[in-house]
């Protein structure tokens, strides 16, 4: 059986959790959940091309994710890049993780892909190759992947000079060479070395963002604020954004989870982009 761990489990339901984007230098890290009963997903006729998302042609991603969508639970959540540098990119997921999670019952067991959770998921169990040994898992890196080529790509159309849809962030030849041309935009993974090495803060843009927040005193004015910080992200240093992140939570407007706790909270840069009961 190609997928020998789906019989390991007790319970009827499985919830299998993965992520895509971890390593990329631009853009979101992506999250899904797919949770159904195993013994029911092995009989849909596209069961047996189900697999690991990295070892499934482009095309053949595209038409396995429309019928996990139809067949399916999921849940697909975005942690943008603002987060990522803010809390790095393993927190990031794991607060992915906490998004797309299912509530916790006696039916289901939930299953990570890979060897980390949240310390807020004690319920969840970790699997190693995961995506090849547990077919909810593999769904759900499926949908990951589906979405975020589609978020990449269409990046691509607003910002043509970095070729996303090539290469969808990931440090490619291609993409190295752009960064040095053009240096960051702001969908740009400051903390990410390459990355950091091409940016060039711009003068008085730090002093200018936290006088207008100083002066911002509706929650109207901090939306729009946020908005204004996140197209001009490549004008601060890491050291602002942190600032600037931690004066705006303490505004009460929150960012993300608590780093400390990883307690699942939505936010105006973490969300949810799909789910079906």
């Amino acid at each position: 059986m190609r997928f020998s761990d789906d019989s390991n489990y007790e319970t009827p339901w499985i919830a299998g959790i993965d992520e895509a984007g971890r390593g990329a230098l631009a853009g979101p890290v992506v999250v899904a959940c797919v949770k159904w009963m195993p013994k029911q997903a092995v009989e849909q006729p596209w069961f047996v091309e189900l697999n690991d998302s990295k070892k499934v042609s482009a095309k053949k991603r595209l038409q396995l994710a429309f019928a996990i969508k139809r067949f399916a639970w999921f849940r697909i959540a975005f942690v943008s890049h603002i987060v990522i540098d803010h809390i790095n990119v393993l927190r990031a997921s794991l607060h992915g993780f906490e998004l797309v999670a299912p509530d916790p019952d006696d039916q289901t067991s939930i299953i990570i892909d890979g060897n980390q959770k949240p310390t807020s998921m004690p319920q969840s169990s970790t699997l190693t190759k995961g995506d090849q040994r547990v077919s909810a898992i593999a769904a759900a890196s499926i949908l990951a992947k589906v979405a975020r080529d589609a978020y990449m790509t269409n990046l691509s159309l607003s910002f043509p000079n970095y070729q996303f849809h090539q290469h969808k962030g990931y440090g490619t030849a291609v993409h190295l060479a752009a960064l040095s041309s053009h240096g960051p935009c702001r969908y740009h993974r400051k903390t990410f070395a390459p990355v950091s090495q091409n940016s060039t803060p711009a003068p008085g843009q730090e002093q200018l963002l936290f006088k207008q927040l100083n002066l911002a005193v509706t929650q109207h004015d901090l939306i729009k604020l946020w908005n204004q910080f996140s197209d001009t992200y490549t004008s601060y240093s890491q050291e602002t954004v942190r600032r600037f992140l931690l004066d705006f939570q303490a505004r009460g407007m929150p960012v993300l989870a608590t780093p400390q706790s990883l307690r699942p909270q939505f936010s105006l840069t973490d969300h949810k982009v799909e789910s079906r009961a």
